[in-house]
């Protein structure tokens, strides 16, 4: 217990480690309309606008309104996941009842930079291994791995040893795709393709490639 209590405050503490990088989404109108974005009940725009620009968000769900100038015009009212690291393009559309709605265009993502020296011992690694092995199922697993990505400077092999932990595939794929952001070593990205099927590796890979 007091191993679990020093590894996890380690985790939180460092977390300055790196600098803070989030995601952006904007919102679009073709036809013109022009509209007022509200995410959780705050307002991204004072003035109604053809296209608005949400920056610095956090990789979480969004609740999305939208109000238009044209007062006779529905508001939407929409749930939106952002993505870590992402830049997000949505439109406004009309749809066959008259009604309009968001439409996904387009994501691209980038890379943060990391501002540490050197990635972390093998105490360490052990440590937050330890960690994980004591959580109760691969999901929490996930976020705990997740949380040491963001904290901590690993390398890609170090990265191999806490997926390693996590039993489901699909999990473990997509905490390799999340530690490519946080990674010391992003080049060597291919050293976890032993713990991904064929098509995974594939998936994995195009993943990488349309990283920015």
């Amino acid at each position: 217990m007091k191993l679990k209590f020093f590894i996890i405050s380690i985790l939180f503490l460092s977390s300055g480690v790196f600098a803070q990088n989030l995601s952006s989404l904007k919102i679009t109108s073709p036809e013109g309309l022009k509209f007022k974005v509200q995410f959780d009940k705050k307002a991204i725009n004072q003035e109604f606008s053809t296209e608005v620009l949400a920056e610095n968000l956090d990789f979480r769900n969004y609740t999305i309104q939208i109000e238009f100038e044209n007062s006779s015009i529905a508001p939407i009212k929409d749930a939106i996941e952002v993505e870590h690291f992402s830049n997000s393009l949505y439109s406004i559309k009309q749809k066959k009842n008259g009604s309009y709605k968001l439409k996904f265009e387009d994501i691209s993502y980038y890379r943060t930079k990391t501002s540490c020296a050197q990635a972390i011992d093998a105490k360490a690694l052990a440590g937050f291994e330890n960690v994980l092995r004591s959580e109760p199922n691969d999901l929490v697993r996930k976020t705990k791995a997740e949380e040491i990505m963001r904290g901590n400077c690993l390398t890609f092999a170090q990265v191999k040893n806490l997926a390693s932990l996590i039993e489901n595939e699909s999990t473990r794929l997509m905490f390799l795709q999340y530690s490519y952001f946080y990674v010391y070593d992003p080049q060597n990205y291919f050293l976890v393709n032993s713990l991904l099927n064929p098509a995974q590796q594939l998936s994995y890979k195009a993943f990488i490639e349309g990283v920015k």
